[in-house]
This record gives C-alpha cells, structure tokens and sequence, in this order.
C-alpha cells in the first residue's frame, strides 16, 4: 500500500495513515514533548561618561583714552592700561582679549580714533565677548555715536561695562539711562571746547594768537614767524606763474614735474595753489577764523557764520601788496569765466541705507544719478520728486483735524518754547543759589572740619546740581528742536508744489537715507523722519 500524506487545516503533516484500512494505524513515533530555548542575552553597549566640558571664559578687552599728550596724560594712559590687565587677569572666568588705548584723541569723532576701529573689527570678527571702560565719556562724548556703537555691539553679542557709572549694557533694561548720561558727556565736551573757543577769540582780538603751524615759505621761531628762503622762493615763482596766466594745475604739474616738496611734504594739488594765492600771509597779514569747528565737532571752513580778525603788519612779507591783489584778480577773472562746477542741493546730504556711504552725484546718457559702489545708483529726480510728494503730503495733513497734523503732532511732542526758556532761566537761578551756598560751605571747611551735616549738605547741593545740568542739556535739545520744527511748519504752510526747492531743501532737510529702487528716509532738522517711495510719480498736495 503506498503511504499517503495528508495536510491537516493548520499545514501540519499527518504521516502514517494507509489507505485501505478500516482503521487507521497509527505508527508509533517518539515523543513529540519540545524541550524550552534558553533566550539569548541581551546585548548591551556600554558608553563611556564623558568629562564636563570647562566653561568658556570670557574674552574681555579694555578700552582706554586721554584726549592729550601732556605727561600727565600720559601715566594716565598707562595707569589705566595697568589697571584693567589687572583686573581682568584676576578673573578666573575671564581671558585677555585685548587693551586698546589711544592718545590725543577726542571722543567726538568715532571715524578718527583707529584703536576704536580696530576694537570694533575685532569685535565683529568674534574676538571679544565683553568691553570695559572707564566712563562714558572715554568711550564717546558724542551721544548718536555712542547709541549706535551699543546698538551694533549688542547685535553682536558683546556687551560694555563701564566703571563710573556702573552700567552694564547686558542687563540694561532700556536705553534711556545711557542716552542721558551720554548726552551729558556730549554737553561736557561742548563746554571745554567753548572755553577753549572763548579763550582763542579774546587772543584773536589782542592780537597776541600766534600760529600752532607755521605757513608753506615760513618757519616757527620763539613763537614768531621768520621767512624759510627756500621755501618763500617756490611762493614767489607761485604768484609769478598765475600773473602770466598759468593755471592752478599747470602750476601744480610743473612744481611736482620738479620734485619740490609741497606743504608738509605732500606733492601740490591744485587746491594747494589756489590756496597759496588767496592767503594773505604772504603779504604779511593774518587772518584769524579761517575755520571752525561747528557743534556737531566737524571742521568747517568759516563762510560768515563767525566772526574773523583781520591782523595787518603780523609778520615780515614774502610778496608785496600789489603782486598779492594783481594775482587775486586774476584769479577771479578766471574763476567767473570758467566755473563749470557748482554745488547740487543734494550733494553730501544722500546717504547710502545699506552701508552709510554718502552718494556720489554722476552722469548717465541724458540724466544724473547718485550712487554707492556696490550698494546701487538712483536717479536724481527721482529723489526730488520724492522730496516734493513728502512736502505736499505735510501741507495737505495740515488741513485735516488736529490729530492728523503730522507736523503739530510732532510738535505737541516737544516741550513749548516759553516753556522751555522760562525753566532753562528758573534752573540758571537755582544753579547760582546752590553755588552761593557751596561756597559759604567751602569757606567754612577752610576754618574748620566739615560737620557731618555741612558734609551731608553739600553733598546734596552737588548732586542737584547734577540733576539741574542734566534737565538743561535736554530743554535745550528739546528747545533746538522746537525751533526748526516751527520753520517746517512755517514753510509747510506757504508750500505751492510745483519745482523742487533746492533752497528749502538745504535749510530743512539733515539727511535722506536712500535704499536705491525703493525708498528715501528724509531726515529733517527738527527731527522729524518721514519715509517716501521712489517709484511713485510726484503726489500732488
């Protein structure tokens, strides 16, 4: 009989049954009784621990300045310079990353101090976490520089600590306590320099100034000028050339073609020959105030915005009075028939939005743009009708309800004028009292001890005072800006679009920050910013 397989419902084969049988036989078979698997261990990776990583330290610079190069200035430098390598080498959570230190330097200009600069690259190049200074004013005494500079240096990650006034801009809740104390650092140094102003006018006027730098064909002498011959020679060859009609750059070619040094060594520009020609030294007068230095610290040349004096017989001639008025009119002659270049109402007031450069006028096919390197150009008239929409849209928010007067609603803002003025007299009173009575204190300090009340006592006039500075710095901001916003106002109101104002708009207008294809951000003198598109057409009032 032939065995049979058959597949039971759970697949399982049944072997054994033989076809045929009236039962089935079954064939013994072993037990079928399955013994357990041990399971596999488990697997199991160890992983070793890791040490703590150490905590970074700090990368901590010092800032240090002194404004002048006298001796004591100088310990002071170096005092300072020991003092924060000290204090940050006793940090154990800390790492020198720098003492940058300058002398001779003032705080008014961020762009002239190099360590500054150099402080700021390493800053953004990831190289310092933290900046200690001594004081506000030996950061900057310029109050929109300072903002800025802790504006950038917070973006970055790095904080400022500075040690007299205890402030830390890490943990600094707003920026009001810094912009005031900024401000009154800003105030201290418009002090200083107009004392110093003052003390340079009363020696202009008694005719005791003498020169700091001595003219190109003269030399210093115990305070006096004395003429340098070799140099005086190249002066008279000067004025010779121009009366025989030579130019201010022919002459300057031929002077650099014969390797004469020009003033201070540099080769001659035109500009240093035209110079040359205008300045009556050489005719031995002095003219005092040829330049100044406004309240924003830039230096200007002096267009009668101040007083000069006029010094006749100061020093010994080079040239005589004839040759120097011959040579004068002559250059005048030339300047009316040839001036081809003339200022644009825009030029130096049109400010790049992306990197801050000022914009450059140039020439296209049949228009003009102005134009930053890398960041883009925009077409002049785009900017001006940009300005005369800005305009007509003042005028015409005029005529609606108070509050949607741009212009007096920025003005209710600002403290009044009579207001201003008559508290800037009420604190002037209140400082001369405090000082009588500082005064009277001091004298009796000079007799004898201070008591613990006297002491007490002028401590607190002292600290008044302070406050009663601190509210004048901003009346008189605030009273500045009150002024200029009621000439806005005044020539809003006569405004007639049509041409663009060249005139107003060098009188009211600070600054536009222009990003090129977009938009112009006109910064007026009051303060006031408003924001125009450069791609709309003129919107007529």
């Amino acid at each position: 009989m032939p065995t049979v397989t058959q597949v039971n419902a759970k697949n399982r084969l049944d072997l054994g049954f033989v076809r045929g049988m009236s039962a089935p036989t079954v064939k013994p078979s072993t037990p079928s009784h399955k013994t357990k698997e041990k399971p596999a261990p488990p697997k199991i990776r160890k992983i070793a621990a890791t040490k703590a990583k150490a905590r970074e330290k700090l990368k901590v610079a010092a800032y240090c300045r002194v404004s002048t190069m006298d001796e004591a200035q100088e310990g002071s430098i170096y005092a300072q310079r020991r003092h924060w390598e000290d204090v940050i080498r006793r940090n154990p959570e800390w790492t020198l990353a720098g003492i940058y230190f300058e002398q001779g330097l003032s705080a008014t200009k961020t762009e002239s101090r190099p360590e500054l600069q150099r402080m700021l690259a390493d800053c953004r190049a990831g190289k310092i976490n933290l900046i200690l200074t001594k004081s506000i004013s030996r950061f900057s005494r310029n109050t929109s520089d300072c903002i800025a500079m802790v504006r950038g240096l917070t973006a970055l990650g790095v904080t400022i600590r500075f040690e007299k006034e205890n402030i830390d801009t890490g943990t600094m809740e707003s920026e009001f306590m810094l912009s005031l104390l900024s401000c009154i650092a800003e105030s201290e140094s418009h002090s200083i320099s107009a004392n110093g102003k003052w003390a340079i006018r009363k020696r202009f006027e008694d005719g005791t100034f003498r020169y700091s730098i001595a003219p190109y064909g003269y030399r210093k002498e115990n305070e006096s000028l004395v003429i340098d011959e070799e140099q005086a020679e190249v002066v008279r060859e000067i004025f010779s050339m121009v009366l025989s009609g030579y130019g201010f750059s022919v002459i300057a070619d031929e002077l650099n073609a014969r390797s004469i040094p020009g003033p201070r060594g540099t080769p001659w520009l035109m500009s240093t020959v035209a110079d040359i020609c205008k300045n009556p030294a050489y005719i031995g007068d002095a003219l005092f105030q040829k330049f100044f230095v406004d309240e924003s610290f830039r230096f200007r040349r002096n267009k009668g915005e101040l007083d000069q004096f006029y010094h006749e017989n100061h020093h010994e001639p080079i040239i005589s009075r004839e040759t120097f008025e011959l040579a004068e009119q002559s250059v005048r002659r030339r300047e009316r028939k040839g001036k081809q270049k003339t200022r644009h109402a825009l030029s130096g007031k049109l400010v790049c939005s992306h990197c801050g450069r000022i914009m450059k006028r140039a020439s296209r096919k049949g228009y003009h743009v102005y134009e930053c390197p890398g960041c883009g150009a925009e077409p002049e008239e785009n900017v001006k009708n940009a300005f005369i929409t800005c305009l007509n849209k003042l005028a015409y928010s005029q005529t609606l309800s108070p509050k949607r007067r741009v212009l007096d609603v920025f003005i209710s803002g600002l403290d009044e004028e009579t207001r201003t003025v008559e508290r800037q007299k009420e604190i002037d009173a209140e400082l001369q009292e405090n000082q009588l009575q500082a005064d009277v204190l001091t004298a009796i300090a000079l007799v004898n001890h201070f008591t613990p009340e006297e002491h007490a006592k002028k401590m607190e006039l002292l600290k008044q005072n302070d406050a009663l500075r601190r509210e004048k710095v901003m009346l008189a901001t605030c009273s500045t800006s009150t002024v200029k916003a009621e000439r806005l106002k005044e020539f809003v109101a006569h405004w007639k679009s049509g041409a663009f104002p060249e005139e107003a708009f060098e009188e009211l207008v600070e600054r536009a920050s222009v990003t090129p294809g977009e938009s112009a951000v006109f910064r007026f003198t009051c303060g006031l910013e408003l924001r125009e598109s450069l791609k709309a057409e003129v919107c007529a009032a």
